[in-house]
């Protein structure tokens, strides 16, 4: 993560295959579930955003990369985000310590 947004390059090519940018400020933790089929982005924003990493290598030039789900508990700001081994829930961290947990199929 540089700031605003994540660079995401194909390790194989070398080629960056996106930027997500969708955070109004610094992103501050970023992960991927554990199929590598989600990426998810914390920011200081206080938002948790999910993007599909298909999206990375289908999607045109042109077109703009959104987000699949945006995520606002009212932390402040999110300072960390984790999935389950399993990849069924996932959890973010904020401001004074507090720590949400969600189920992914709901």
């Amino acid at each position: 993560a540089t700031g605003w947004y994540a660079t995401i390059w194909h390790i194989e090519t070398g080629r960056v295959l996106a930027t997500p940018r969708s955070h109004r400020k610094l992103l501050s933790e970023l992960t991927f579930s554990p199929d590598g089929r989600t990426l998810a982005t914390a920011s200081g924003d206080g938002t948790v955003k999910f993007w599909n990493t298909a999206d990375f290598f289908e999607r045109s030039t042109r077109k703009k990369l959104a987000p699949t789900a945006t995520f606002d508990w009212g932390l402040g700001r999110a300072h960390s985000v984790a999935f389950s081994a399993d990849g069924a829930l996932a959890a973010a961290g904020g401001d004074g310590g507090q720590i949400v947990v969600w189920d992914l199929d709901s």
